[in-house]
């Protein structure tokens, strides 16, 4: 699956191929070790 997952991205150009996808201003994020997406979000 993993060899799937990642051909499929390099076919496509991922984004996430370099990095991390920054967060735009604005937006409204959960935390990244929250372990429910009903806690609070995080705003930017």
């Amino acid at each position: 699956m993993r060899t799937r997952l990642d051909s499929w991205m390099h076919r496509t150009n991922d984004p996430l191929l370099k990095g991390p996808v920054p967060v735009p201003p604005g937006a409204k994020v959960n935390p990244m070790d929250g372990t429910s997406p009903t806690e609070p979000v995080i705003g930017f």
